[in-house]
């Protein structure tokens, strides 16, 4: 078995690429330039990017040029995001570890304080609070009409996105930190139950379940015929969607916390191993890996080809063939 240039294994059916020729540089605030190439990356790096170390670490998202953050200091902001000046705020009583959800006029967010959050996305104002006795960190999904969201107490809810009133909710054994995806009427999401589970999106009505070897803190990416989710026990896995048999599985080195991106027959995902991994979505070979200088928990996005994601390093990378 041959060796890439980091010395990691190859796995059957991976390649290797050449590192870039010269190492990319990003300039901070005061001049200096920081190093961004690493010996023996299997990846051109076409940038990274520092990242100020932060103990307000934020969940973001963005529409219409403004930018939602929630913060561990319980607070949800919308920010222009020209120039970063604030638009509006609201204050919970506990972090806001969710991402927020925007939907035409509508923000949609959970706190650990145990409400999800539906806000006037021009000020702010709240249209509906819905209190669910366990902390939010899931992400809302809303879909045709339905919000849902995980909580940490292992239930999942649906939720009508126009006032709030309760659909149905599933309970599963263990807290939800995974947040849903919505496909051709059904719901994914992970459980640290260590099941992928599967419900139908008009009643709850479990179509099927997934075990894994350990909790699922990943959320789905559904593309193909085939839902893609990352799992404690270091594994990605593809299960069809139509009865939730595995296609493949490929072992990363640590636990996947990161959510896949699908895009153009590829399956891009970090690992707690410090890398990030392009899998073919098909028969789950790798086609590269790249190491980053940490553990990589956040979500790779695929834009025009070039792959953008953060490590805890603190940098930023955009990877490109």
């Amino acid at each position: 078995m041959g060796t890439a240039p980091t010395g990691r294994p190859i796995k059957p059916g991976g390649r290797s690429a050449t590192t870039a020729e010269t190492p990319a540089t990003t300039r901070g605030s005061r001049g200096r330039t920081h190093q961004c190439g690493r010996r023996g990356r299997s990846r051109r790096t076409r940038w990274c990017a520092l990242r100020r170390r932060s103990t307000n670490s934020a969940c973001t998202s963005a529409a219409g040029g403004i930018v939602y953050v929630g913060s561990h200091d319980g607070t949800i902001r919308a920010l222009d995001a020209a120039d970063g000046a604030e638009r509006w705020r609201v204050e919970t009583s506990n972090r806001v570890l969710s991402s927020p959800a925007v939907l035409e006029d509508t923000v949609y967010v959970g706190s650990n304080d145990g409400n999800v959050y539906a806000l006037n996305r021009e000020d702010g104002t709240q249209r509906w609070a819905v209190d669910t006795g366990a902390g939010v960190r899931s992400s809302p999904a809303v879909a045709d009409g339905t919000v849902y969201v995980g909580t940490n107490d292992g239930t999942l809810y649906a939720l009508d996105r126009e006032d709030g009133t309760e659909e149905w909710t599933v309970s599963t054994d263990r807290r939800i930190q995974s947040s849903p995806a919505v496909a051709d009427g059904t719901v994914y999401v992970g459980s640290y139950d260590t099941y992928l589970h599967a419900v139908d999106a008009e009643d709850g009505t479990e179509q099927w379940s997934f075990r894994t070897s350990g909790g699922v803190f990943s959320s789905p990416a559904v593309a193909d015929g085939a839902v893609f989710v990352g799992g404690n026990d270091g594994t990605v896995y593809a299960i069809a969607v139509a009865d939730g048999s595995e296609r493949w599985s490929f072992e990363t080195g640590n636990e996947v916390k990161s959510s896949p991106a699908v895009a153009d027959g590829t399956v891009y995902v970090g690992s707690m191993d410090d890398l990030v991994y392009a899998i073919d979505a098909a028969d789950g070979s790798e086609r590269w890996s790249f190491e980053t200088g940490g553990s990589v928990e956040c979500s790779p996005a695929v834009v025009n080809g070039t792959v953008y994601v953060g490590s805890r390093d603190t940098q930023i990378y955009a990877l490109t063939e």
